[in-house]
Parts: C-alpha cells; structure tokens; sequence
C-alpha cells in the first residue's frame, strides 16, 4: 500500500481551504435525528470506533512552510469526548435564528492539533448534529461517518463497572496508519490539459479578470449589491473576510409516501429527482416581476456531483480510497427563461437530465482535470478577484445539493436498538449562488429540503416559492 501519515492537498482541497481560512466559508451540517440519544460511555466507544476506521477524521491541515506547502496530517496528543461534541440544551429546534447562529459561530482552525468537525447534540429533538469543514469532507463523507458511527453505536458495551475513558483519540508520530493521495492527484492528464494549464498560468497573470468575470448574459436581481450582502465589515472572525449569515431558511418536506410517488413519477418520465428539482425552481423563477431582474435572460443553475464512482472506475481504486473526502466537481447548467406556456417542469427536466448524463458519462475527467488548474493559480488571489466580480451577482442564481436517498447502512431499520429515524442537510450562504437548496432523503423521514435565501429577497421569492408549495402539494 502507498501512502504516508502525511500528503500534500489536492488543488480542490487547497482552494476550499484558502475559501474558509480567508473566512469565506464556515462549516456545512448533516444531521440526524435518533431514535434516542446514546449514552455517554456508548457515544464515546462509537466515536473512538468510527475515527479509527476513517483516518481522514483524526486529521488537521498543516502549513507547513506557507501557504503553498499545504498537507493533511495525523493530529498529535489526546483529543477528549468534549472536545468534539457539544450539547445544545438551549436549541429546541433548528429554525432560521439556530441555523444562522451554527454558521455564523462554529468554524475550524488549521495547523492546530484538533479535528476538523465537530457534533452538536440536540437532545429535545434526539438529534445530532455533524459540522464539517469543506477542504477535507464532502456531504457523503458526513454520511459514511454516521455510517460508521450508528453501526459502532449499536456494538457498544454498556460498562456498569468503570468509568469510561473520555479519550476517544491519542495522536503521535507512532501511529500507524496510511494517508492515500487524493485521487484528483492521481488522474490522468493529457497534452491538451498540459498546453491550458500553461496558458490559464499566463492568463491569469496577465488578468485574472479575464478567468474570473461573470457572464452579463445570466440573470440577477436588480438593487441586490451581493457582496455587500454577503460580507460582515468590518470582520469580526480574526480573518480577512467573514460571511454575514444572516439568511432566511425555508425547510419542507416529502413524507417517505409522497417520495415514493414523485420517484415513479421521475423513473416513468426517465429523468432523475435532482433534474426534477432543479427543473422546478428554474420554472418558479418565471414568477418573478421581471422590474426585479436585471442581466441577460439566461439562469445558471450550480448542481455540485459526487464523482467517487468515476475515480474508483478509472483509476481502479478500493472502496477505502474514496469513501471520505472531498470529491465534488461543479456541473453548471445554462438555459434561457422561457415564457412561453406549452414549457413545462418536465420539458426542462428532460433538458437538465441529458445534461447531468452527458456530464457525468463523458466529460468527468475534463471536470476533474479543470479542478487541477487550480494549482497553477494563486488561489488566494483567484478567490479575492472572484469576490470583485460578483458584486452584482455570482455565477449561478441557485445551487442544488441533493446528497440522494440514504438508509446509512441500513441502520434506519426501527427493530435496532439505536436508529436513524430522519436526516437534514444544509450549506451557509456562499459566494457562488444567490440561494441554495441542500437535499437528503432517508426511508423514514422522507425527503428534507432546506432552502437558504437573503432576507433582502424575501419579497421577490415569495411567489417562485409558492410555486414550489403548490406544485408539490406542501
């Protein structure tokens, strides 16, 4: 096997975390609710468990000698049960005021011998709640990590007769365990990639305005400075920058009935849930006064894919190698409003599947191998042009994350001891989309939906998000 309890970042894993050590970007969530909450000694075993089996959960990012010497490594000394879990005796329930307050106030630091996540527990509503930095997870790297938890969970030993240690990690140079290269780093290249890694280099350099400008052909929303929105001044975090998140949060439901339905709905219509989504809020958006928009008539839709698959098909990886990390790639989907009545949601759901299918079956690789440019530019300063050119807008009106249906190893089964009875997901408001629709499905709780918006939009949502309540009967 090759690898080191030490590797360098992959450039996807570098630029978010120059996002969150700029202060651009905090932490995300995946949430559960239990069945009951665990006690302590049980919680601790299940935890020492589940990092044991997921290495790239007992690590920090390091500095080394700067900023562009930047490597996951083990952490070092005694991390305690306190140290990543908090409860929240004071959240009874997780509206706008809680989830503005999780991303405002919870972040992770680097080059510190501490983990880069963090559980709030919730104990009114049995739930748990797992915070994640971006640079090293993604949301499937949250629902293996639950995965693992509840199966380690329901293996614990009740111990009557001791105290439990609170330690559930002691970190030094002995520990024995193997840091696989990120498979970005491994993917193959080509001599085309080669000749525009040296041509973004130069651009770049030369003006970086010309890769990070936004298109004046998408739609925005006119008398909505975004920037000035997005970002708190001065700051207050201790960095450069810090996000106001100040977001109103829309969250509604599918009963596991209704999924049901809409899914044989999907399946006989040949599209996928998330196109249907995506489709639908892209028709909502019809229902705005257009007085209120400004830019072209084209909408860019943000819909961020797990390509796990791809790189263990490709580069022939084992299951171990891809199952935490951070393995997103941005597919953008570009289409013009259409006005016209005969347009229907699953005209454009048609459109928005044989683009995700196109993408995903053919041109993966090519996404991967842009995420890799990323290396021949200052991300810091790609990062910084990119908030110049967004102040009237950011490259995409929406974002759609949906993490799918998940049974979490069937461990939503309710004949178990301990099980996952609902899940919940949600992102902080971000410099790429206006508002963002974050997505989880499980057999008992049916499908969550939690939609962030600017308050300053609440008025002109209003009638686009009718539309979704109506034409999904909430």
């Amino acid at each position: 096997m090759n690898g080191a309890s030490v590797r360098q970042l992959a450039p996807i894993e570098k630029y978010f975390y120059h996002r969150s050590d700029l202060g651009l970007h905090t932490c995300f969530y995946l949430g559960v609710e239990l069945s009951k909450i665990p006690s302590k000694d049980k919680f601790i075993q299940a935890l020492k468990k589940t990092i044991a089996e997921l290495p790239l959960f007992h690590c920090n990012i390091d500095k080394g000698s700067g900023n562009s010497d930047l490597h996951a490594k083990n952490v070092q000394g005694v991390i305690n049960f306190a140290d990543v879990v908090e409860f929240r005796n004071d959240i009874q329930f997780l509206s706008t005021k809680e989830i503005n307050d999780i991303f405002q106030n919870y972040d992770f630091n680097y080059g510190k011998e501490s983990f880069l996540w963090k559980i709030l527990v919730i104990p009114s509503q049995n739930q748990l709640l797992l915070l994640l930095d971006h640079a090293l997870y993604d949301g499937n790297s949250g629902v293996k990590f639950w995965e693992v938890f509840m199966t380690s969970l329901r293996e614990a030993k009740c111990n009557v007769e001791e105290q439990e240690d609170e330690c559930i990690f002691k970190g030094d140079k002995s520990t024995d365990f193997v840091l696989e290269p990120h498979p970005y780093d491994k993917w193959p290249g080509t001599w085309s990639w080669a000749v525009k890694k040296v041509l973004a280099k130069m651009l770049f350099s030369a003006s970086p305005k010309m890769i990070t400008k936004i298109d004046s052909k998408f739609m925005q929303f006119k008398d909505y400075p975004f920037v000035d929105k997005l970002l708190e001044k001065p700051p207050k975090n201790g960095r450069k920058y810090q996000v106001n998140n100040d977001n109103l949060q829309w969250q509604f439901r599918l009963t596991p009935e209704s999924l049901k339905k809409m899914l044989e709905s999907c399946k006989k219509n040949r599209v996928s849930l998330t196109s249907y989504l995506v489709a639908l809020f892209i028709m909502s958006l019809r229902e705005i006064n257009e007085n209120k928009l400004c830019g072209g008539p084209s909408v860019n839709v943000s819909i961020p894919m797990n390509t796990r698959m791809k790189c263990k098909e490709r580069l022939n990886l084992r299951d171990e190698e891809v199952q935490v990390g951070n393995f997103v790639t941005g597919l953008d989907f570009k289409t013009k409003m259409e006005k016209q009545e005969e347009t229907t949601i699953l005209n454009v759901a048609s459109k928005v599947q044989e683009f995700i299918t196109n993408e995903t079956l053919n041109n993966i690789g090519d996404k991967i191998n842009a995420m890799n440019l990323l290396n021949v530019v200052n991300q810091r300063r790609f990062l910084e042009e990119t908030l110049n050119s967004i102040n009237e807008g950011p490259g995409s009106v929406f974002e759609v994350t949906n993490l799918g249906f998940k049974d979490f190893d069937r461990n939503c089964d309710t004949q178990l001891n301990f099980y996952i009875k609902d899940s919940f997901f949600n992102v902080p408001k971000g410099i790429y989309s206006v508002f963002t629709c974050a997505i989880i499905s499980t057999p008992l709780g049916g499908l969550n939906c939690t939609v962030s918006f600017p308050k300053e939009l609440a008025d002109t949502l209003d009638k686009p998000f009718s539309y979704v309540k109506n034409k999904l009967n909430l």
